[in-house]
């Protein structure tokens, strides 16, 4: 009898801890968590109203940015087991086998950034002026709203 009065104690205090703990961050912000970033980037190009021509020339950058990308990110894979190899099998080589692998992966990734970089270019070139200035203010929202996460937005769009 006595253990049927303390349970009903004991599992209100854990329902009032596990509730405290959920409520304890209170309420996020609707759709600035991360992985949100498509949904932004789909809200801006629909305030842009792109016209059909510009439509096609933007799938045509991303299909070439995609296919540049696939190749690099293969030739990084393909680098980062010979590495892998190389360092595991220790075949009492010096560093610089390493080093000469090393150095073609940062040149890989900083291939990589220069046709995003370049891709970004192509992509505000095609927009008329009201669209890029729609767009800067797009991009000045989202870093406002963001402050601590401003670096991340920068990474993508370098020309506010």
């Amino acid at each position: 009898m006595r253990k049927k009065g303390t349970f009903f104690p004991l599992l209100t205090l854990v329902f009032l801890f596990l509730s405290a703990q959920a409520l304890a961050y209170g309420p996020r912000e609707k759709g600035m968590c991360m992985g949100k970033f498509h949904e932004h980037a789909r809200d801006a190009m629909e305030a842009l109203q792109l016209t059909e021509d510009q439509k096609g020339e933007l799938h045509a950058l991303r299909d070439k940015l995609k296919e540049k990308s696939i190749n690099i990110w293969k030739e990084l894979e393909q680098l980062h087991v010979k590495l892998k190899e190389s360092v595991l099998e220790g075949s009492g080589s010096s560093g610089e086998g390493h080093e000469e692998i090393v150095n073609e992966i940062v040149g890989l990734k900083g291939r990589m950034v220069k046709e995003r970089l370049e891709n970004w270019i192509r992509f505000v070139g095609t927009l008329d002026a009201s669209q890029k200035e729609i767009l800067a203010n797009r991009l000045k929202e989202l870093r406002e709203k963001r402050p601590k996460r401003g670096m991340h937005l920068r990474g993508y769009f370098p020309f506010p």
